[in-house]
């Protein structure tokens, strides 16, 4: 039988945020103008991007002891009625006065996907990877997006698949900050109803040999993290 190799042993998850979106604000924005709107209702943060060519990022800040090896999960839905087009999905890697910002984004209008470290006013990408997944659910609306950053690699994964999408070294995705959240292009309405982000604590002394015992789910130690859920 074929197994998953290992990358690490992860011995630990904590959660370090878990939005629910419920009564509590979280520390994500609100706002409402002719430009932009972000609000909670009904358990979900709403957030419109009411522009036709600038694109808008609702974010907040990790906690300073993150560490190196974390996993990022959310579910993003566009809502029906839209007249938008473009991308949404997230975006992390950066504070109030970083220049750079990492994506991770979806397109409304086709099944494809991108992972860039960009500008803010996109003039520049120092990395950019795009390719098409398969949607396997029918409305095309509803998006899982699920960032895992392990021993120095990412991996992205969407719509829940049991491998990643997409695998890159960290070094081409560089953090100038803690701040993470959503990304969304012009016209575009989506709701988050929920986002969680764990710190996973790894054996420093795992060699990743395929002789290492499997775990109660009979997968090689430390893999089950790569299915992104």
């Amino acid at each position: 039988m074929i197994q998953i190799l290992p990358v690490a042993d992860i011995y630990k998850e904590e959660i370090v945020i878990d939005d629910n979106f419920g009564q509590r604000q979280e520390g994500w924005e609100t706002v409402e103008s002719d430009t932009e709107s972000a609000f909670f209702k009904m358990g979900g943060y709403i957030m419109e991007n009411k522009t036709d060519d600038t694109w808008n990022y609702y974010h907040k800040e990790l906690p300073n002891n993150l560490g190196d090896n974390f996993i990022i999960k959310a579910e993003l839905e566009v809502v029906e009625n839209h007249k938008g087009f473009g991308q949404y999905g997230l975006v992390w890697g950066f504070d109030e006065t970083s220049r750079s910002l990492n994506k991770f984004v979806v397109s409304s209008e086709e099944q494809s996907f991108v992972v860039s470290s960009f500008e803010r006013n996109h003039s520049f990408q120092k990395h950019r990877f795009s390719d098409l997944y398969f949607n396997y659910n029918t409305s095309g609306k509803k998006q899982f997006f699920s960032i895992l950053k392990l021993e120095g690699y990412y991996y992205f994964f969407v719509n829940k698949y049991d491998r990643p999408n997409y695998v890159v070294h960290a070094s081409h995705l560089p953090m100038f900050g803690n701040r993470f959240g959503f990304y969304i292009e012009p016209g575009l309405k989506m709701v988050c109803e929920s986002i969680i982000v764990k710190k996973l604590f790894v054996n420093p002394k795992f060699d990743g040999h395929i002789w290492m015992p499997v775990g109660e789910d009979l997968m090689p130690v430390g893999s089950v993290l790569l299915r992104g859920n």
